[in-house]
């Protein structure tokens, strides 16, 4: 039979492919006229070529069961199977009448693919290659290279397992850049998430309730404790909370954040610890090495208890500190850079008052060797005590009482003005008025002008003279230097003030 093509039109005939077509059909395409007639019918026509490499094709669309039908080269209607390897250059598209898990029959599935371990299913991408199949009642899924796959994960009938490497890690990666994980349980209950190893089991667990509290336990099957409150409060169940644990001498923090200001507890480099104060950028305490424990700004405590000595200064005047006795802050005891001062209450010594409080502020000054005085019982209106030598107790009951002010001058200075004192206590100036006429000015006011004055004088070392009070004031007091009844410029002059 000459080569080329042929074409079989069946259309007219009652009976397709009649032999009287087919005398001089090579053997093999004899053969087939039965099995045509049986596909090919009076409706339809079949054009196709025959080849003498054996590479038949037919070109127009074939319709099995039922004619072809959507464009289909091939529209098979009913059931069809193919043994051996069928490769499809494309997509499959399959689709069912409706199969879910649980709910429809296996037969409604688009897709069923069996045999050992399910049939199996391998996907390619260049040298990448996936695999899912099914064994020991559970599916795999795996990944590798046309070597061979490597199971990764295995989906249970409760379990969901990662099988391979000692680590692995989870993630969730979004379309927005937010990761997520979230554990959905039913009904009402939370999900547990659970820490377990091969060898012990269960060694930890989280949890959290309906109000938004979060639990966390410790063990197997360990009484949970709640670490979360939905108050957003922060609870720590145990003996010490650890920052740094095992980790090389660097700074440690605890950090207290607000949107107003931050606070930090550091261990520093230097080994110190302190508190720290972002918002102003102060070290509000710091406690070194050496145990010196340092405070800025003010300290306030119930009570105090040191073995060591209390340091108290002021940071813009370090040569001043207080420290205050009471929670009003008007009482205290301090340094003002030249004096010691005691303000608001009594200074008491062995049970009896040395200094009494009575609306003023006080200071006690001792010189000299002040080992025999033993008490001061009246200095209710005293504003200094200036020497405490030979103040001790003698025969009988009376009291002590000391002088309220005192002087030492030479009065034969110009007259009309402030004459050379020597020395002095509560007493200001001496002024001159005239000859021998002195007016003995005081520093503080007695409380009255009620009170006793002596003297004596001495002119050059060759005359002795008396002091006569001429009046009295509580700021001051005048008095004539007399020597037979004349009235005389004084050059060692004495007045002291009692009262």
């Amino acid at each position: 039979m000459p080569t080329g093509s042929y074409t079989i039109d069946a259309t007219n005939n009652t009976e397709p492919l009649d032999s009287r077509y087919v005398a001089d059909f090579p053997a093999e395409l004899r053969a087939m006229k039965t099995r045509m007639n049986n596909a090919i019918s009076d409706l339809g026509s079949l054009t196709g070529a025959l080849m003498t490499d054996g590479s038949n094709y037919m070109v127009g669309n074939l319709g099995v069961g039922a004619a072809a039908s959507g464009g289909y080269k091939l529209d098979v209607n009913g059931n069809s199977r193919t043994t051996g390897t069928l490769s499809i250059v494309g997509k499959v598209t399959a689709s069912s009448t409706g199969f879910a898990p649980g709910t429809s029959s296996i037969s409604n599935a688009a897709v069923t693919v069996s045999g050992a371990s399910g049939g199996g299913l391998v996907m390619v991408d260049g040298a990448t290659y996936g695999s899912m199949h099914l064994t020991s009642g559970a599916m795999k899924l795996g990944i590798g290279t046309s070597a061979g796959v490597t199971d990764k994960v295995s989906v249970e009938s409760t379990v969901l397992k990662y099988l391979g490497a000692t680590t692995a890690e989870l993630q969730a990666t979004p379309a927005n850049g937010y990761a997520a994980a979230r554990l959905l349980a039913t009904g009402t209950n939370s999900s547990y998430l659970f820490f377990d190893n091969a060898v012990s089991g269960e060694r930890a667990r989280f949890t959290a309730d309906n109000a938004a509290n979060l639990y966390a336990a410790v063990g197997s099957s360990a009484t949970l404790s709640q670490i979360w409150y939905s108050d957003r409060r922060v609870g720590f169940y145990g003996d010490e909370v650890n920052i740094g644990l095992g980790q090389s001498a660097t700074q440690k923090r605890l950090l207290f954040n607000s949107s107003a200001r931050i606070v930090q507890l550091g261990l520093n480099t230097d080994n110190s610890v302190t508190l720290y104060d972002n918002t102003p950028g102060t070290t509000r305490w710091a406690s070194d090495t050496a145990g010196n424990f340092t405070v800025t700004g003010a300290l306030t405590s119930v009570g105090v208890t040191t073995s060591e000595d209390i340091k108290t200064y002021r940071a813009a005047t370090p040569t001043t500190g207080y420290v205050f006795l009471n929670s009003a802050a008007t009482r205290y005891v301090g340094f003002d850079g030249t004096n010691y001062v005691m303000a608001g209450a009594n200074l008491v010594v062995n049970g009896s008052s040395v200094v009494k409080a009575d609306g003023g502020t006080y200071s006690l000054s001792i010189s000299g060797n002040a080992a025999t005085a033993t008490t001061a019982t009246s200095a209710t209106s005293a504003t200094t005590a200036t020497t405490a030598v030979g103040l001790q107790s003698s025969a009988g009951s009376a009291p002590h009482y000391s002088c309220r002010a005192w002087v030492d001058f030479d009065g034969t200075g110009a007259t009309s003005a402030n004459q050379t004192i020597r020395s002095a206590g509560n007493v200001s100036s001496v002024y001159k008025n005239a000859t021998g006429d002195y007016t003995i000015n005081l520093t503080t006011a007695m409380p009255s002008s009620a009170y006793a004055v002596m003297g004596s004088g001495d002119q050059n070392g060759t005359l002795g003279m008396y002091p006569t009070v001429i009046s009295r004031t509580t700021s001051s007091v005048r008095v004539k230097f007399m020597s037979y009844d004349t009235v005389r410029d004084v050059s060692l002059g004495n007045i002291v003030i009692c009262g």
